[in-house]
């Protein structure tokens, strides 16, 4: 599975910064837990159900499967391709 995220925002900032014939996209290959994590996150499942999941799916293979998760997590945060419902409440 691949995520596939725009370079730029703004497809004005895209057209002016991009070359043409150049990607506007950047492609990330995930591998296969990262890629049944990332069908597993809903918006509505918490890091231990996703984790129960995994654990369901790929047994011993995933472990430590709690450590793998946040670093999973944190990573994808820190890049700005998931937020938190927590941490956006707390904001308000």
């Amino acid at each position: 599975m691949s995520l596939v995220i725009p370079k730029f925002a703004n497809e004005k900032f895209a057209r002016w910064f991009i070359p043409s014939r150049k990607p506007t996209d950047i492609t990330i290959k995930l591998e296969k837990f990262g890629s049944a994590a990332w069908l597993f996150m809903d918006g509505k499942r918490n890091m231990q159900e996703i984790s129960d999941m995994l654990v369901e799916q790929f047994g011993n293979e995933i472990q430590p499967v709690n450590e793998r998760m946040s670093k999973y997590l944190s990573l994808l945060y820190n890049q700005k391709h998931v937020s938190f419902a927590q941490l956006a409440e707390a904001a308000k």
